[in-house]
C-alpha cells in the first residue's frame, strides 16, 4: 500500500489493479491499469508515486516444455514500465 491509502496489485496477466482502502468496505477498485506482458513484480517510489515494473517480450514455450518453467526471454526486449504521475 502507498501512503495515500491505495493498495496497488500487479500480476502477469499484464496489469495493475488500485484499490482505494480509504472508502468504506467494500474496497472499491479507483482504476486497471496496462503493463505489459511479465510486469508482475513492482516497486513503489513513495516519494515520486511512481511505480517501476520490469517486463520483457518471451518466447513461445515449447511443446513438451516443463510446467511451471518461464519461457525464455526474447534477447533486447528488456524494459523497465513506469507508471505515475509524470511518468
Amino acid at each position: 500500500m502507498d501512503a495515500s491509502g491505495y493498495a496497488i496489485s500487479s500480476s502477469g496477466e499484464s496489469s495493475i489493479t488500485v484499490v482505494d482502502t480509504r472508502a468504506e468496505k467494500p474496497f472499491a477498485v479507483a482504476q486497471t491499469l496496462e503493463t505489459g506482458s511479465g510486469a508482475r513484480t513492482m516497486v513503489i517510489d513513495q516519494k515520486t508515486r511512481r511505480i517501476y515494473l520490469p517486463s520483457a517480450l518471451f518466447e513461445v514455450p515449447a511443446l513438451d516444455a516443463k510446467p511451471g518453467k518461464w519461457p525464455k526471454m526474447k534477447p533486447g526486449t528488456f524494459k523497465i514500465v513506469v507508471v505515475g504521475p509524470n511518468a
